[in-house]
């Protein structure tokens, strides 16, 4: 989940008031979704049981963070990414993409589509390439997408199955509001 508008603090006093007794909550997508010093208060109510965080608002947490010393969190220091097998596998990826991507090849895992220009925003473009990858009978296994700021230029990343047809990768690029299309085989 990324750090949007829409996102800062999602966890906070409301959402923990709506929560089973005894949650246990994980974080190790981006910090600032939860609102620390409210999950601080939802661990003293028992609300939430525990929690384990690898990301938070300020990184590193100060020395004194109560989070941090809090006897039900298990904090690490955003280490989601670092283990050697990780590093390597990410590397892998990008080698092999760089070169495919070289070659002019096309690939069947990630659609990586900065979709909507700087200057307008675009409402819809998520269920127009879905649309288009469902037509194909191509499963999408994960989306992601960011912007700079509401209205704003965005990017959508999406992994699929099964590599789409020639025909909806030509759909896919011929959106108007589409910008730029790099399909990878990853």
């Amino acid at each position: 989940m990324p750090l949007t508008p829409a996102t800062s603090k999602i966890l906070n006093d409301d959402t923990f008031a709506k929560m089973k007794k005894g949650v246990r909550i994980v974080n190790v997508a981006c910090g600032g979704v939860i609102d620390e010093y409210e999950l601080v208060r939802a661990l003293d109510a028992g609300i939430v049981a525990q929690a384990a965080l690898d990301v938070f608002t300020k990184e590193p947490p100060a020395a004194d963070n109560k989070l941090v010393l809090h006897e039900n969190v298990s904090a690490t220091p955003h280490l989601g990414a670092s283990t050697m097998e990780a590093q390597e596998g990410v590397a892998i990826e990008i080698a092999e993409a760089v070169v495919g991507a070289l070659r002019g090849e096309l690939a069947a895992t990630a659609v990586h589509t900065p979709m909507v220009p700087a200057e307008t925003g675009q409402p819809g473009m998520i269920g127009t390439v879905g649309s288009i990858l469902g037509e194909e009978n191509v499963n999408v296994s994960f989306m992601s997408v960011g912007r700079i700021a509401p209205r704003k230029q965005a990017v959508m990343a999406i992994g699929v199955d099964d590599q789409p047809s020639k025909e909806a990768l030509k759909k896919i690029g011929e959106v108007s509001a589409i910008e730029e299309f790099v399909f990878l085989k990853l």
